[in-house]
């Protein structure tokens, strides 16, 4: 009598997760959230909302590009001038070392696969340069 007990709840436990997968799966997308084109396998949630800003960083001193954000979940910073500028990871920027960013468009991207949620700094290889950020 026991183990037939265990067998009903353990069926209808199967059969209450497998109903509430079904319906996660198939509730519609937020009409705000949709990407036009593309099929049912190939669309993608876009990141929203997202902080997009631009930083002058000096050649003298590290600058503070990006604050720590404990529930940052992506980054790109982009070089948007014409002179070299390197980031670091938690510590001063110095010039020639850690991450360069080429001139005229060099970039760093902050996702999943190399999760950074510290302060992200930078220097620039001569006059006051602009980086520019978007952050999710």
């Amino acid at each position: 009598m026991k183990q037939s007990i265990k067998i009903i709840l353990l069926f209808i436990g199967v059969m209450l997760v497998s109903a509430l997968t079904t319906v996660i799966l198939l509730r519609p997308m937020p009409a705000s959230n949709q990407v036009v084109g593309g099929t049912a396998a190939t669309v993608n949630r876009i990141i929203d909302p997202v902080t997009n800003s631009s930083v002058d960083v000096s050649a003298s001193t590290s600058t503070l590009v990006l604050p720590a954000n404990m529930v940052r979940q992506y980054a790109a910073i982009v070089n948007d001038s014409a002179n070299t500028v390197w980031l670091s990871l938690g510590t001063a920027a110095l010039a020639d070392k850690g991450i360069t960013l080429n001139a005229n468009g060099g970039s760093y991207e902050i996702n999943p696969n190399n999760a950074y949620i510290g302060n992200v700094y930078a220097i620039a290889s001569s006059t006051t340069s602009t980086l520019t950020t978007v952050e999710k």
